[in-house]
């Protein structure tokens, strides 16, 4: 009895991956940020994800800047706050 069924190819999803930049870390000025909105109400972003992953975009590229972020809600809209800090 097989466990699997051949079907027909479905197109790949988009995913995260390395080289992938999702957000504007190089356009952001000292005291300027955005906000991301949550994909999903039931699984809340983390408030220093953000934060976190500009950091790390930051060393690798080599720039001078510190990013911070938090749990923000705008206009009803809950998400996470990003913002540069140095």
């Amino acid at each position: 009895m097989a466990k699997f069924k051949i079907i027909d190819a479905v197109e790949k999803p988009k995913t995260q991956r390395a080289g992938l930049q999702l957000y504007p870390w190089q356009d952001l000025e000292v005291g300027k940020g955005f906000h991301v909105p949550d994909a999903n109400p039931d699984k809340p972003m983390r408030g220093n994800q953000l934060g976190q992953t500009g950091n790390q975009w930051a060393k690798r590229q080599g720039v001078a800047a510190r990013f911070q972020s938090f749990r923000y809600t705008i206009d009803g809209s809950d998400g996470v706050f990003v913002q540069r800090v140095a």
